[in-house]
């Protein structure tokens, strides 16, 4: 590790995750790189959540915990943000497991690289699987440095890595500007890409080093009219602001937005109560399809349901379910 090593903040937003906090806490004191401070945001908890969080702060200092009335996970992100002390920051779910190096890997990245934000790659972990698989820890490390334009493009076209704000270190200062949309269970979709915008060099380190639980009741699986409206609402809002910012990433923005919208659709095939407006959804498949079927560097998967598209709604969703 460098001789000099600066404050991390970990921000962990937790809400009922009795369950599941212990795991990622232990995660957290086993890393290797100890110059953390680790901000456990309790977003009104009515489980033993915070009771199993105030042992771990009685057990190592560098654990704070902060509570709210429950306002969800942007408000607690938002929070930690403005609490946290560190140089850089972690944001981290409360139910996911870090690799012991996590913290270390990250931050060795963006200073080597004199970068903004680090990325590393992760694996998901189904629930009852207690350990990931530990030889994909130790899988061959490739490193991909960007500027910010050619990460938004790389985010856009859903290569090495996704929206979501874990796996990432981030300056400090970055979330001067940005903030997670309040109130949006969508609010990575949101941020993101207003994160890497702000940034002017970005690297990416394929090794795994979160692994991120996959269960039933996570805001993730949740499908609802309101998941799926702010969904929709943040990736449209992406698109207009890559337009204004960006124009020559329009054409992957629209990729992005595209896929957005296959994701709801597919919610919408396979759930009763996913109620988001369907023609609404028609309409801008059929305003996206054509620039996505036509970009050579568009996912397969999106080209191919841009032409599926054309022979109706129907199909398209047959199409989802057969790739399910």
């Amino acid at each position: 590790m460098e001789a000099k090593e600066e404050l991390i903040s970990i921000i962990i937003p937790v809400y009922n995750l009795a369950d599941y906090i212990r795991d990622c806490l232990e995660s957290v004191l086993q890393q290797t790189y100890k110059k953390v401070e680790i901000l456990v945001i309790d977003d009104g908890s009515t489980d033993d959540t915070l009771v199993i969080c105030r042992e771990y702060e009685r057990r190592d200092s560098r654990i704070r915990i902060i509570c709210r009335e429950h306002e969800g996970l942007s408000a607690s992100r938002n929070a930690g943000n403005k609490e946290a002390k560190g140089e850089y920051i972690a944001h981290i779910d409360g139910d996911d497991i870090l690799a012991p190096t996590y913290i270390a890997y990250l931050y060795q990245l963006i200073v080597k690289y004199d970068a903004d934000i680090s990325m590393c790659n992760y694996i998901p972990v189904f629930e009852g699987q207690k350990l990931p698989p530990k030889k994909t820890v130790n899988c061959k490390d490739k490193i991909k440095v960007m500027t910010k334009e050619q990460a938004l493009e790389t985010l856009f076209y859903q290569k090495y890595f996704i929206t979501a704000t874990w796996a990432k270190l981030f300056k400090r200062e970055l979330f001067l500007n940005v903030v997670f949309p309040y109130g949006k269970l969508a609010q990575d979709m949101g941020s993101t890409y207003k994160l890497i915008h702000c940034s002017e060099k970005v690297v990416y380190g394929s090794k795994i080093q979160y692994y991120y639980l996959q269960r039933a009741g996570s805001i993730i699986h949740a499908l609802s009219f309101q998941k799926g409206k702010d969904y929709i609402e943040q990736s449209e809002d992406m698109v207009k602001f890559i337009e204004k910012k960006y124009p020559h990433l329009a054409k992957a923005a629209y990729c992005r937005c595209f896929s957005s919208y296959m994701q709801v659709l597919s919610n919408i095939a396979f759930s009763q109560i996913y109620d988001v407006p369907q023609k609404e959804i028609r309409d801008n498949i059929k305003k996206y399809r054509k620039s996505v079927l036509f970009n050579k560097k568009a996912r397969l998967v999106n080209r191919g349901c841009a032409l599926v598209s054309y022979f109706g709604i129907w199909a398209l969703r047959l199409g989802l379910m057969a790739l399910k």
